[in-house]
């Protein structure tokens, strides 16, 4: 049985809990969502996260066991020299680490704002690197980033669940095929239609913000540039609406041929 992989909290007095090394997307249900991309220089200073959902990421580097890895979107406290702000956002990187609580007390980790290219697999101290990621892929991460942030600014029902499927959706649509994604039925319930609707008309790619560590020692995130319009929230709803209606009328003529 792979382990789950622990999770460490920093205080500013001490480490509390346990360490979670390498696959690790952080987050806390119902933070606020920075809506714009915070420029220049950025300071993560604390994380937080839901934990209800694990999924298992077998395949590549992780053979077939795979390792254990919560299944969320990230809620940051950070800082870009003006004060300090949350937001939340999505990994976008399965190689490297990331802590929850209080990041490296007092200074936080440093990070920068830098488009996704590759998969990180060779990231090295001093840049990004390793599989270069398809067209096809990085508009399929930018639609599930922005339609995690249409779930979140929705106040959408069974949220938990929606945002952990899009978190493995992003982690499938990277990674795969040499990774292979498994969670519980209640996320795979979304997963599916999730990564077959991502960059269609059901799911438009839009812009995403990206932020890596400056030493890449830590995981990458991204979230949407701009947090959708109500008419576009609309839109997406009336397409997964059409998606879904197609997608059950195949399984009925399938069913009946």
């Amino acid at each position: 049985m792979p382990h789950l992989r622990q999770v460490v909290e920093y205080s500013r007095v001490s480490r509390i809990g346990t360490k979670f090394k390498g696959l690790l997307a952080v987050a806390a249900l119902g933070a606020t969502l920075a809506i714009a991309a915070p420029a220049g220089a950025l300071t993560l200073v604390s994380a937080s996260m839901d934990t209800a959902n694990i999924a298992n990421i077998s395949g590549g580097i992780y053979g077939p066991g795979g390792v254990n890895a919560y299944d969320a979107p990230v809620t940051f406290v950070a800082n870009d020299g003006a004060g300090d702000f949350s937001f939340t956002a999505f990994c976008v990187d399965i190689y490297h680490d990331m802590f929850l609580g209080t990041l490296n007390a007092p200074t936080g980790f440093q990070y920068h704002e830098e488009a996704l290219v590759y998969d990180s697999s060779t990231s090295t101290s001093a840049q990004q690197n390793g599989i270069l990621l398809t067209l096809t892929q990085l508009n399929k991460v930018k639609a599930l980033v922005n339609y995690g942030a249409f779930l979140m600014a929705s106040g959408a029902s069974d949220l938990g669940h929606k945002l952990a499927a899009v978190q493995a959706g992003i982690w499938q649509v990277e990674y795969g095929p040499a990774y292979t994604v498994t969670v519980n039925a209640a996320v795979q319930a979304y997963l599916p239609s999730y990564i077959a609707a991502a960059g269609t008309a059901a799911m438009p790619s839009k812009a995403i913000t990206t932020i890596f560590a400056d030493d890449y020692a830590h995981q990458a995130f991204a979230f949407a540039s701009d947090v959708p319009e109500p008419a576009t929230w609309t839109m997406m709803i009336m397409g997964f609406g059409l998606m879904g209606a197609t997608l059950r009328r195949r399984r009925t003529v399938s069913a009946a041929a």
